[in-house]
């Protein structure tokens, strides 16, 4: 069984208002992985760790979306050029798990 190194999250710290598709690679203590903001966009730039300050590893990422109000629901390996199906993973858990206030746009 593969390991599960991609998650649809939901960290205000990292996007206030919408999910994000989240992508690791090796070990989740690492400072690789990357972001990428489907939700107002079929074209999203990646974020990838070293764009935020606080250079967290995809643990302390992963753990974030573990607190109250927080949410990772694992993503299916689907490519990242596939926009339209992430997008639409996005919106769905943006309207079924977001208050309609912190969904109605993305940073």
């Amino acid at each position: 069984m593969a390991k599960q190194d991609r998650w649809y999250i939901y960290v205000p710290e990292i996007a206030r208002e919408t999910f994000v598709f989240f992508h690791f690679t090796g070990d989740e203590d690492d400072h690789s992985w990357s972001v990428r903001d489907y939700a107002n966009s079929t074209n999203p730039t990646p974020r990838y760790a070293k764009h935020f300050p606080e250079h967290w590893s995809a643990s302390d990422v992963l753990s974030m979306a573990g607190r109250p109000g927080n949410h990772a629901v694992p993503a299916e390996r689907i490519p990242t050029s596939d926009a339209y199906w992430h997008q639409g993973q996005i919106l769905k858990r943006n309207g079924r798990l977001l208050p309609p206030a912190a969904s109605a746009t993305s940073p």
